[in-house]
């Protein structure tokens, strides 16, 4: 008897327990596994439902001297208004992409512009070779070398790395002295080399000119092609090399309070938005509340 009553007892606290989480609206904290990491992955997602005006963070960010200094910039209103930002900034990546300091210095380069809207650059920066290759100091000097232009631009290199045979390019004058450098030599020997020109586009983007005075001008631009945000970002923007070069971005991130506005987590909740919650943007603070 005295057991039945434990076994009861237990029943009821089960049935409890039910129709609390009922009340409650919450599930239980049964099947934690792929159901529960869906569940918090979607809580975090940036939505209309999570931006509300009178909320005190947000309230704080549009009062902000920063913002206010840049909400009359028409550059900034420009920004805010494009359909491509506004998806571009669901992207984690893409905001992290921005918000480095790098792509404030990268963005200002002429050959920034012209290396990454072009079609082989998705292929390329978002490539695994390309990182590992980018992260030798050999290889930014490799791409400069005139050698090496010369070698690549001829139709045999990307075919002569597509095969086992380098016959095509062993004899070249130009192969031999780049096999004379030690740096140069352990570039050019790596797999991941030959994986990555084995595709002639992406052979001919990084042997271009405008790359080559990206390297040389602009540094911190070339290491920030190789990052893990920037390539991520790549794959999940697709409008990505457009919107980083596009006049009103570039013009935003080199001001100072422009640059802070577009780190701040609740801009990017704002700028998502609909409504009167993106309107808040451009809407002059004494008007917001009329």
């Amino acid at each position: 008897m005295k057991n039945s009553r434990i076994i009861f007892f237990i029943v009821a606290l089960v049935l409890a327990g039910g129709v609390w989480y009922a009340i409650k609206g919450k599930n239980p904290p049964y099947g934690e596994g792929a159901i529960g990491a869906a569940s918090r992955y979607q809580a975090d997602q940036i939505s209309d439902q999570d931006v509300k005006l009178n909320d005190p963070e947000i309230q704080a960010f549009l009062q902000s001297d920063m913002f206010h200094k840049i909400q009359t910039n028409p550059e900034f209103a420009k920004l805010v208004s494009s359909d491509a930002f506004k998806t571009a900034m669901q992207s984690d990546a893409f905001r992290g992409v921005i918000g480095d300091h790098a792509t404030q210095k990268a963005t200002s380069s002429t050959e920034f512009g012209k290396v990454v809207t072009q079609d082989a650059a998705k292929t390329a920066f978002t490539s695994p070779d390309f990182a590992k290759l980018a992260a030798q100091p050999d290889f930014s000097k490799l791409i400069v070398n005139s050698d090496f232009s010369k070698l690549v631009a001829t139709g045999e290199f990307s075919k002569a790395m597509a095969s086992s045979d380098g016959k095509a390019i062993a004899n070249s004058s130009e192969f031999s002295r780049l096999l004379a450098d030690a740096g140069a030599k352990s570039v050019i020997t790596s797999p991941e080399f030959g994986r990555l020109f084995a595709n002639p586009d992406n052979a001919k983007l990084l042997a271009s000119p405008d790359m080559a005075k990206l390297v040389t001008s602009n540094p911190d631009a070339f290491k920030l092609l190789a990052t893990d945000s920037f390539r991520t970002a790549l794959g999940q923007v697709p409008d990505l090399g457009k919107i980083l070069t596009d006049g009103s971005l570039i013009s935003v991130m080199q001001s100072p309070d422009g640059a802070a506005v577009l780190r701040d987590p609740n801009f990017a909740k704002l700028v998502t938005s609909t409504g009167d919650a993106a309107k808040a943007l451009t809407t002059p603070g004494d008007q917001l509340h009329q």
